[in-house]
C-alpha cells in the first residue's frame, strides 16, 4: 500500500500558483502518488500541465475523479467545470483521459443514494453499474465508488453497501475513514466485508473539539489529518493492506492552525510510522 495525496487538499495553491507549483509543492513533503479530485477543470492544458509536471517530479496519478450516476440524471458536483462524465457519450473521453494520465482507477464521489426508493431502483442502477465496469475492464480500467454517510442507510434490511457488494461484484470501492465511521460502521468491518474490491482508502481522522457544553454534538466533532485525531490507524492501515488496499489517499480540510502542506506532511509522518 501507498500513501498518495488528494489534490482537493491542495486546492487553493492549484487556483492561486497552478498545478504544477502545487504538485512541485507535494513531491517535496514527500509524496509520490495523487489522486485528481473533481475540483481540477480538466480542460486539455490542465491535464498536459499535471502531466508534465507528474514526470518532472515524479509523481504518479493513481486515481482519478469522474461523475457517475448510472440510470439516474443528474445535476454536475462542478457546474461551470470541464469534468469527466462516465455515461455512455463521455464513455471513450473517460477512457482517453485516463490513459493519457498514466491511470487505471476512475473513482466517483458516491453512490446517488437519493434516487434509491426501492429494490427495484436498486437493481436497475446496479445492472446498469456493472456493465459500466465490464466495459471500463476491457479498457484496462477499474471503477471504484467513493462513500459518505448515505451508503449505509437500509433498505429491505440491508445497507446500500451491501447491495453494492452483492449485485455490482465488478464494481470496487474508495473507502472514506470518516463517512464510515460516522455511520456507526466499524472501518474493519467495512474492509472484511469488500476484501479485494477496496483499493483505494480515503484517510482522515476524528477529533473532538472541547466546547462550554461538553456533552457530545456534532459540533464537537473535527475532520483531521490522520495522526491528530483518534482513530486506531494501525489496525486500520494493517487491516486495509491485508485485505488488498493499494493506496492511502490523505484527506483534510485545511486547519486553521497550520498549512495545508504542515498537515499533509504530518499525515505522512504518521502514516510511515503506523505501517513500520
Amino acid at each position: 500500500m501507498k500513501p498518495a495525496l488528494q489534490t482537493m487538499c491542495i486546492n487553493e495553491t492549484i487556483e492561486s500558483e497552478g498545478m504544477r507549483a502545487a504538485l512541485r509543492k507535494a513531491a517535496e513533503i514527500g509524496y509520490d502518488e495523487i489522486e485528481i479530485s473533481g475540483h481540477i477543470d480538466l480542460t486539455d492544458e490542465a491535464i498536459s500541465e499535471c502531466m508534465s509536471a507528474c514526470q518532472e517530479y515524479g509523481l504518479h496519478v493513481c486515481a482519478l475523479s469522474c461523475e457517475y450516476s448510472g440510470p439516474f440524471s443528474k445535476a454536475s458536483y462542478f457546474p461551470g467545470q470541464r469534468s469527466l462524465h462516465l455515461t455512455r457519450e463521455g464513455f471513450a473521453e473517460c477512457v482517453q483521459t485516463a490513459e493519457k494520465m498514466n491511470c487505471d482507477i476512475l473513482r466517483f464521489a458516491g453512490l446517488p443514494v437519493e434516487f434509491f426508493h426501492s429494490e427495484d431502483d436498486l437493481r436497475s442502477y446496479f445492472y446498469e453499474t456493472e456493465e459500466c465496469c465490464r466495459k471500463l475492464q476491457e479498457n484496462g480500467l477499474r471503477l471504484c465508488a467513493h462513500n459518505h454517510v448515505g451508503e449505509f442507510a437500509r433498505l429491505n434490511g440491508k445497507t446500500f453497501f451491501e447491495w453494492a457488494l452483492e449485485l455490482a461484484p465488478d464494481l470496487n470501492f474508495e473507502m472514506d475513514l470518516f463517512g464510515v465511521q460516522m455511520s456507526g460502521t466499524s472501518p474493519l468491518d467495512f474492509l472484511s466485508q469488500a476484501r479485494g474490491r477496496v483499493p483505494l482508502l480515503h484517510a482522515s481522522d476524528i477529533s473532538i473539539a472541547v466546547t462550554e457544553d461538553p456533552r457530545f454534538s456534532l459540533n464537537n466533532l473535527q475532520r483531521v489529518p490522520i495522526g491528530m485525531g483518534n482513530f486506531n490507524m494501525k489496525a486500520i492501515l494493517k487491516t486495509a493492506e491485508e485485505c488488498g488496499t493499494e493506496y492511502c489517499i490523505m484527506e483534510a480540510s485545511q486547519l486553521k492552525e497550520i498549512s495545508s502542506y504542515d498537515a499533509m506532511s504530518e499525515a505522512l509522518s504518521c502514516y510511515r510510522e503506523c505501517v513500520q
